[in-house]
């Protein structure tokens, strides 16, 4: 009686992380993005909900929505530029959410989403971080023969060029050449 009682409430909030495989495409290639959602709340939500805003140039390449995350719905479709997840459900160990983009603008693109939030509490948790996708211009490719004509059954050297018109290198390109019928 007459005592004074405290208590500290703390309200645990969604968290939203997210990642690029491959982080480095060229132009029009394809990356996945995905969205790992952690709770902190000890009791599975529904009603996941978060945006991410892409940045000029990139878009959804596929409507299809993956991860682990279970009942989502989204605005999911080729070419959408601001992907909407409006509902989920999260368990207690966290999910994902995965989605393919795609981009025709050549440099860094960073990109951040909100924060997530869901049906029990409205307001978001902290934004996701800055996750980087780097697009790369596609290289130029050359060929050539050396003599330009041959006689039946000569030689000419055939020399393949790559330019790589970035600041930086690329790796595990390839590419196929299909040779006319009778040329070996």
């Amino acid at each position: 009686t007459g005592g004074t009682a405290s208590a500290t409430l703390t309200v645990a909030r969604l968290g939203i992380a997210k990642a690029f495989a491959p982080a480095t495409i060229v132009n029009g290639g394809t990356s996945v993005i995905t969205f790992s959602i952690s709770n902190p709340t000890g009791a599975t939500i529904n009603g996941l909900a978060f945006t991410d805003a892409f940045p000029a140039g990139m878009t959804m390449s596929s409507a299809t929505v993956g991860g682990t995350c279970t009942g989502v719905t989204s605005n999911a479709n080729i070419g959408v530029t601001n992907f909407a997840v409006t509902a989920g459900t999260v368990t207690t160990a966290g999910c994902t959410i995965t989605i393919s983009v795609t981009s025709n603008v050549t440099g860094t693109n960073n990109n951040q989403s909100t924060g997530a939030s869901h049906g029990g509490d409205p307001a978001p948790g902290l934004p996701s971080n800055i996750a980087t996708l780097v697009v790369q211009a596609a290289p130029s490719v050359v060929k050539s023969f050396s003599p330009v004509a041959i006689a039946q059954n000569g030689t000419s050297l055939l020399t393949i060029a790559l330019t790589n018109p970035n600041s930086v290198a690329m790796t595990a390109t390839a590419f196929t050449d299909t040779y006319p019928a009778g040329v070996t």
